[in-house]
């Protein structure tokens, strides 16, 4: 059976190893949010969105785009840009 002193490096260790991993988790995090998300600029998204709001971009569904849902679309300069879908195409 080990002893306290054994046990309480073994929870010292496991200790270090989590805050690392929690650390790291939390720095990808903060690297990855704003590489994900796009920034609101001007007002024609008012009152809904205004100038500075940050939006997640949900780049794993993009096929299942209904009407008045808000879309993250680039303009022919490659600028990010935050549209509300209005029409679309009628399915039969």
């Amino acid at each position: 059976m080990p002893s306290s002193h054994e046990r309480g490096i073994a929870a010292i260790r496991v200790l270090g190893i989590t805050a690392l991993i929690g650390f790291f988790l939390l720095a990808v995090g903060v690297v990855a949010a704003p590489a994900f998300s796009v920034q609101v600029k001007g007002t024609s998204m008012n009152p809904t969105l205004t100038h500075g709001d940050r939006l997640q971009a949900q780049f794993w569904n993009r096929s299942s785009i209904e009407r008045f849902d808000l879309v993250e679309t680039r303009t022919p300069e490659d600028v990010a840009i935050v549209k509300r879908v209005i029409g679309i195409p009628e399915t039969r």
